[in-house]
């Protein structure tokens, strides 16, 4: 025993540990295909659960019968509709090997993106080196970039649009102004018979020829060019005004962004400041040394999300109808403050 004990040294001892840590990862990545396999058929049954279920049950369900919560349920659901047979055709193409790979919560955060955008990301990326807050901000850079190329495709497409409709506006002038010169033409024609004619007629007749000619085409040419001067100046006009307006239409959406913006860093800066708040109020309320604490605290709990919950909805309203998110942000703040002066009461 003491020969064998001896024998061995730091070495054998170090080999040793590395075969072991080589088995296990072996283990761990013959069983990696297996998470998204087994997470898509929890999620198709997930959604026949909750059709048999009832309306109102489905809550209780998953937290006596599965263990679940809720979210924990929705997140199987979600896994399922985005990586299903029907979706990556799951085994039978490279799609398949592409996720096969990804932990649980990589597989649910990227249920979130589109289908282009979420293989671009698992090409891109060392998935098994990455994490979830590292996958997170990759996610939220890629749809900023989306966003962004979209609202400039759609501002392209306008200005197109008006550009194109001024084009038409410019021939439909052009064309009015071919036409008149093609009744000139033909006015000058009808002269020219005219002339030959008068070479037929007597000296009396030829005079009063050249008159009327006179006559005729000094009228015709006044005609012409005041008709000539004011479509032109029509539609220089009709043309400054429509310019104009697309130049305001184009400040009013480059403003209209830059609001929505800064909104937006408002609401994040605000959303910060109620995280920060809600953290202070957390830690106080672990030191709570009463039969209540622990009640208080799952009660915070429950505050501190439906209160983050509360701000991302009303940044999306605010989005969609300015005037009703004012008026919710108010009586929100108006309910706050009677909140907070009731705590200070206490």
């Amino acid at each position: 025993m003491n020969e064998i004990t001896q024998s061995r040294n730091i070495d054998i001892i170090t080999n040793e540990i590395v075969s072991y840590q080589k088995a296990i990862q072996a283990i761990v990545d013959l069983a990696k295909p297996l998470i998204l396999e087994k997470s898509v058929e929890i999620g198709k049954r997930l959604i026949e659960a909750k059709d048999m279920v009832g309306h109102g049950n489905w809550e209780n369900y998953c937290k006596t019968k599965l263990n679940y919560s809720q979210r924990q349920a929705t997140n199987y659901i979600n896994v399922y509709k985005t990586y299903n047979d029907e979706q990556i055709q799951f085994g039978k193409v490279a799609n398949s090997q592409m996720y096969a790979n990804l932990n649980f919560s990589q597989l649910v955060e990227l249920t979130a993106v589109s289908d282009e955008v979420r293989e671009d990301i698992v090409s891109e990326n060392d998935m098994e080196s990455t994490t979830i807050a590292e996958l997170k901000k990759i996610i939220a850079e890629k749809t900023k970039i989306i966003e962004d190329k979209d609202s400039e495709l759609s501002e392209k497409e306008n200005i197109e649009k008006d550009r194109d409709r001024l084009q038409g506006l410019i021939q439909v002038k052009e064309n009015a102004v071919n036409a008149l010169e093609q009744q000139t033409k033909e006015l000058q024609r009808q002269i020219n018979d005219l002339e030959m004619q008068a070479q037929q007629v007597s000296v009396d007749e030829l005079a009063n020829i050249e008159q009327v000619k006179a006559e005729i085409t000094g009228q015709m040419k006044k005609e012409f060019t005041e008709e000539k001067e004011k479509i032109v100046a029509g539609l220089k006009k009709k043309t400054e005004n429509e310019v104009a307006d697309i130049k305001q239409q184009l400040a009013d959406i480059q403003n209209a962004k830059e609001k929505a913006e800064q909104e937006l860093l408002k609401a994040q800066e605000q959303a910060k400041k109620t995280a920060e708040e809600s953290e202070k109020l957390r830690k106080a309320a672990t030191v709570i040394n009463t039969a209540e604490s622990d009640k208080i605290k799952e009660k915070f709990l429950d505050l501190q999300n439906t209160v983050n919950r509360i701000c991302f909805l009303l940044v999306e309203l605010k989005d969609k109808d300015q005037k009703s998110a004012d008026m919710l942000k108010s009586a929100l703040l108006n309910y706050a403050d009677a909140f907070v002066k009731q705590i200070n009461e206490i």
